[in-house]
């Protein structure tokens, strides 16, 4: 297990047997959304959980629904963004801006960042997180902070 404390005291942990993923929160998403989601990210209180050591953009990305679940309370948080594909949708947005404006903030070349939103798009509008738009509008959409 990769375990880290941010300067703002959240941990980034690599999940495995010794620190599992949340056990309700994944029986909850493997029902609502996919078995195989739990390959990926997700803020849970001041913890971020990952499949595998996270690139700082996805941490970032992370950071915004920390921040998010603050505002509105964790398990209401959950709540919605598990049942509540508009809400879903509201959040992911901006916390795919955040990730890519992060990114274009470190000089990555156009090409390579046009990719990686390409796939944050395919991410918003296919199976991860339940069809919620059509791809094009979804780049769109991360690209400028339309929610």
């Amino acid at each position: 297990m990769i375990h880290t404390t941010l300067q703002n005291g959240i941990k980034v942990i690599v999940a495995d047997e010794t620190h599992p993923w949340p056990k309700e929160l994944k029986k909850r998403i493997d029902a609502v959304i996919s078995p195989d989601w739990s390959k990926g990210y997700l803020a849970y209180g001041d913890e971020i959980y990952c499949c595998q050591a996270p690139e700082d953009h996805i941490i970032v990305h992370e950071l915004v629904h920390i921040q998010q679940q603050k505002e509105i309370g964790l398990e209401e948080w959950w709540d919605r963004w598990l049942l509540d594909t508009a809400f879903r949708l509201s959040q992911e947005i901006p916390a795919y801006h955040e990730q890519y404006s992060f990114l274009r903030s470190q000089g990555m070349d156009r090409n390579t960042l046009h990719r990686i939103l390409y796939q944050m798009a395919s991410f918003i509008s296919g199976k991860e997180y339940g069809y919620l738009i059509p791809h094009g509008e979804a780049m769109e959409r991360i690209k400028n902070n339309l929610v």
